[in-house]
Formats: C-alpha cells, structure tokens, sequence
C-alpha cells in the first residue's frame, strides 16, 4: 500500500509540474481573452444563475482569471474568497463596494480578505483552480490540500455545495484520468475556454 502511495504520489508531482509549466508559458494576452471566455460561460451557466452564495479564488500567477465572475456574483450575490488559516482554507465574505481593497496578500502572497465574516458553511458554490484536471472530474492542485479538504469538510457536516473547476483547455487531459487518491475531491464540473464538462462520476 505504501509503494502504490508513493508511486502515486510521484506520478502527481511530476504531472503537476509538466502543466506548471505549460501554463506558466503562457502569454498574458491569451491568459486573458481565454479567461474571458471562461468567465463569461461560468456567469451564463444555470448552476451561477441559482447559487445564492458564491466562494471563487483570486487568481495568482497563470491561474485562469476570475475577477469577472466575481463582480457579477457581487452585484446580486453573497460573495466569499478563501484565506489560509493553519492547514485549511476558510471562505470569507467580501463586499461589493471596492471589494479588492478588502484583500491583503496571504500566506503564499495571495491576496486573501482580512477583517471579513466566514462564510465557509453557507456557500452554495465554489469555483476553485486546478493546474490540471481529467474528464471524470479529477483534479491536481498545487500538492498542499487545501481545497480537497475544504470540500471534504463541507460534504461531512451535509453542505451540498456545487465545485466547478476553472481550467485552459489544454489543462483537461482526455487520454487517461489522473493518479488520483481518496483524498482528491472530484468536481461537479469543469470549464475551459473551449467546453463543459459536466456529470463526472462522484469519489468512490
């Protein structure tokens, strides 16, 4: 069992790496009009039309961006983004007037809310980033855990919230699904700039 979680655990990093670096490749220009792209589909999808209460991230680096989404939530929408507290992540409220002076950088220089209520238990859907995710709805972050965790904690205390995963399209792998654990949590969809994936089968 050991020698299984460790190949896994290689085969993970090495994965995670290889699609760092294709997305840290990217031009801004092309970060941004396909950033467009996926925020516009999120914004127009049914799930975003009936959340009440929505938990997005800030984009650091070559992460998809997600600042339309988050201002079209805060216009008619309660609207939470994470901040590191120990070894988990929390969802804290922000407000829609100047809502990114609300944001101060984080532990690993993300800019995170500070002086915000937590919201964590109430949200009905979480957008959340990913370096590289399979048609199943598998995903890979960045190693750490956070958000499988977070997720995990909402489904044991019965929070039936909604997970899309933002991704390029290049970052959707099709020819196998990804080395994932019982600790990955899969999402309920995944869009990039050039589809929905949606339906994917649930953790076993």
């Amino acid at each position: 069992m050991f020698g299984i979680t460790k190949m896994a655990l290689d085969v993970k990093a090495k994965v995670r790496r290889e699609f760092l670096v294709r997305r840290n490749s990217l031009a801004w220009q092309q970060i941004y009009e396909s950033s467009s792209i996926i925020q516009d589909k999120v914004i127009n999808s049914s799930e975003f039309g009936a959340a009440t209460i929505v938990g997005s991230y800030f984009p650091i680096n070559s992460e998809v961006l997600t600042q339309n989404i988050i201002e079209a939530a805060l216009s008619h929408k309660r609207v939470g983004l994470p901040k590191v507290v120990g070894r988990d992540i929390r969802i804290y409220e922000i407000v829609q007037i100047a809502w990114q002076n609300q944001l101060r950088p984080g532990k690993y220089g993300i800019k995170e809310p500070f002086n915000c209520e937590d919201i964590s238990e109430l949200i009905t859907l979480l957008i959340v980033p990913g370096t590289v995710f399979d048609l199943n709805g598998g995903r890979l972050g960045y190693g750490r855990g956070y958000y499988d965790r977070f997720i995990s904690h909402l489904k044991h205390v019965g929070i039936p919230v909604f997970t899309i995963g933002l991704a390029f399209d290049f970052q959707l792998i099709e020819e196998s699904t990804l080395p994932c654990t019982s600790q990955d949590e899969r999402m309920d969809m995944i869009i990039t700039d050039r589809r929905i994936i949606k339906g994917m089968k649930s953790n076993s």
